[in-house]
C-alpha cells in the first residue's frame, strides 16, 4: 500500500519547482506542490459469506457411550359411525458403547507419516435397554400402560376398568417392564451394516417370554425381534458420504418399522438447511420430506393406499459422525382385511429418534 508522507527532494528540485509554479501565479503565495505518490486508501470491498457446506461422513463416536431414545406414536381411525380411535405409543431408551482404537475412529496422521489406513466401521457394540415406555388407548381411555426403567418393573397393570378393582397384572406388559436391563451385541461389518446379534436369546427372549400366554408370543417376541435391534441405532440412515452446499438434496430409501413389528417403505427427500448448534457442537440441519407404503403382513394384513406422506427434521453431528436426532410425522390410509371384513383405516403417526446423553469411555464405567 502506498504511504501517505510527502516524499524529501533535492533542493535543486525544489528550487526548480518554485520558480515554475511563481511564473504562473505571480503575487500569489505559493502551494506546496502534489506529491504523485500520495493516495487516499481504497477501502476493501466486503468479502461474501463463506458458502455453508457439509460432508455427510459415516463416523463412530469411538470410546463413547451414546444414550439415545427411539419412540413412535400410531393412531388408528376405522370408518364407521361406532369405530373408537385408537392409539398406541413405544418408546425405548437404550445406550451403546463404542470402542476406541482404530477400528471405530479415524485415525490422526503424524508430520511426515504414511497415510492413514481408510476408516471403517467395522467393530462389536453392547446395546443395553435402559427404559421402557408403552400405552395403548382406546377413544382416549388408557387400556395398557408400561414404564419402567433402571430395573424398576412397573406395575405390570393394565388401565383397570370402572368398577374400582385393582387392576390385573397385563402379560404384555410385564414382558415389556423385563426387558429392562436387557443387552444384545451387535456386530458390524466395514461398511457399517450388521452382520450379526448376538444374546437375543438369552438375554432378551428369555426375560420377555416367561409366563407369556401362547397366543400373545408372536405378538411379545415381535416387539422383540432381531429387526427390531438392528433398526435400533439409526446413527447412519441418512449419510451418503456425500459433500453438500446449503440447498442441496438428495434421496434415501428404507425398509423400517413403525410400532411394534410393522415394517413399511419409507421414501426420504432430504434437503440441506444449513448448520445449528446442538449441545455445543455445530450440527448440520436437514428438511425432510416424504411417502410412506408398502404392503404389510403382521401383526396383520394391510395395504397403505398411494398418498401416505411425511415431513421432518434431522441433525447431524460432523464431529461424532452420526445423526444425532430425526422427527417425522405424517399419514397413510390402509386398506385393511378382505371381502365383508374389509375396511379402510385412516392413520397418522410420528417417529422420533435422538440422542439424550454422550460421556467418555471414564464416565461410563463410573456410573
Amino acid at each position: 500500500m502506498k504511504s501517505n508522507r510527502f516524499f524529501a527532494r533535492s533542493p535543486l528540485v525544489v528550487l526548480i519547482a518554485g520558480v515554475a509554479f511563481w511564473g504562473c501565479k505571480k503575487g500569489e503565495d505559493a502551494a506546496p506542490a502534489e506529491d504523485s505518490s500520495a493516495t487516499t486508501p481504497v477501502a476493501e470491498a466486503p468479502k461474501p459469506p463463506a458458502e455453508v457446506k457439509v460432508t455427510l461422513s459415516k463416523k463412530w463416536p469411538a470410546g463413547n457411550r451414546l444414550v439415545f431414545e427411539k419412540s413412535v406414536t400410531i393412531g388408528r381411525q376405522t370408518t364407521g359411525a361406532n369405530a373408537a380411535p385408537t392409539e398406541q405409543f413405544r418408546m425405548t431408551r437404550y445406550s451403546a458403547d463404542f470402542p476406541g482404537g482404530n477400528s471405530m475412529e479415524e485415525g490422526t496422521m503424524a508430520e511426515g507419516a504414511p497415510p492413514a489406513a481408510p476408516v471403517t466401521l467395522a467393530g462389536v457394540v453392547p446395546l443395553t435397554i435402559a427404559a421402557q415406555k408403552f400405552r395403548s388407548s382406546v377413544g382416549g381411555k388408557v387400556v395398557i400402560e408400561a414404564n419402567a426403567e433402571g430395573g424398576d418393573e412397573g406395575d405390570g397393570s393394565s388401565g383397570g376398568d370402572d368398577s374400582g378393582q385393582p387392576a390385573r397384572p397385563n402379560p404384555l406388559v410385564m414382558s415389556i417392564s423385563s426387558s429392562v436391563g436387557g443387552r444384545v451385541t451387535l456386530t458390524y461389518d466395514t461398511a457399517g451394516a450388521i452382520s450379526k446379534v448376538d444374546g437375543l436369546q438369552a438375554q432378551i427372549h428369555a426375560k420377555v417370554l416367561r409366563g407369556v400366554p401362547r397366543g400373545m408370543i408372536p405378538l411379545v417376541g415381535g416387539m422383540f425381534s432381531e429387526t427390531v435391534f438392528r433398526e435400533a441405532m439409526m446413527f447412519h440412515g441418512l449419510l451418503n458420504g456425500a459433500e453438500l452446499k446449503k440447498g442441496d438434496t438428495w434421496v434415501q430409501n428404507e425398509k423400517a418399522m413403525l410400532l411394534l413389528n410393522w415394517q413399511q417403505d419409507f421414501a426420504f427427500t432430504n434437503t440441506f438447511s444449513g448448520m445449528k448448534d446442538w449441545n455445543g457442537k455445530k450440527v448440520a440441519e436437514i428438511a425432510i420430506a416424504g411417502s410412506i407404503g408398502g404392503a404389510t403382513e403382521k401383526p396383520m394384513a394391510f395395504a397403505i393406499a398411494p398418498g401416505g406422506t411425511f415431513t421432518g427434521t434431522a441433525l447431524y453431528s460432523p464431529d461424532m459422525g452420526v445423526v444425532v436426532e430425526q422427527n417425522i410425522s405424517g399419514s397413510f390410509v390402509s386398506q385393511e382385511g378382505a371381502g365383508k371384513a374389509a375396511m379402510t383405516v385412516s392413520n397418522t403417526f410420528s417417529r422420533s429418534f435422538k440422542v439424550t446423553q454422550t460421556m467418555s469411555a471414564e464416565e461410563a464405567s463410573g456410573m
